[in-house]
């Protein structure tokens, strides 16, 4: 699979948020800027930083206020470079209490840690590169 960048459009887009809600993450220093960001001055969202976007979205659909997803969202940024080829990986970041975590699932076994807090990483890629190729 090619590598991506969305647009922010794309990315609000893929993951049904509004220009508000992610500038306002962006302007309050919840998100970071995507990588690139200041060589070409334009958004462009990479799997990781899609990642990054859908635990915030998971998190606030829950009720969690911005100012508690900060810490879960950094451990999240620091735990992500763990995993090297996002498409291929059978693995869940799950959004808990106490941070991120990610756990490693076997091929063909169901997972379930509350749907609505876990990310399975290859399926989420997946998802991500068939919207890009639709688009």
């Amino acid at each position: 699979m090619t590598p991506i960048r969305l647009t922010p459009r794309r990315a609000r887009q893929f993951l049904g948020i509004t220009r508000r809600q992610l500038q306002y993450w962006h302007d309050t220093g919840l998100l970071d800027e995507p990588e690139g960001f200041w060589e070409i001055k334009h958004r462009r969202y990479s799997p990781r930083d899609m990642i990054i976007l859908k635990a915030v979205t998971l998190l606030r659909a829950q009720g969690v206020p911005v100012q508690r997803i900060r810490g879960p969202i950094e451990q999240l940024r620091k735990i992500l470079p763990q995993i090297s080829n996002l498409e291929l990986e059978v693995c869940c970041i799950v959004m808990g209490p106490a941070g991120p975590t990610i756990i490693e699932t076997k091929p063909g076994v169901r997972f379930w840690y509350g749907a609505t807090r876990c990310i399975s990483v290859g399926a989420f890629a997946r998802e991500l590169y068939d919207f890009h190729r639709s688009i």
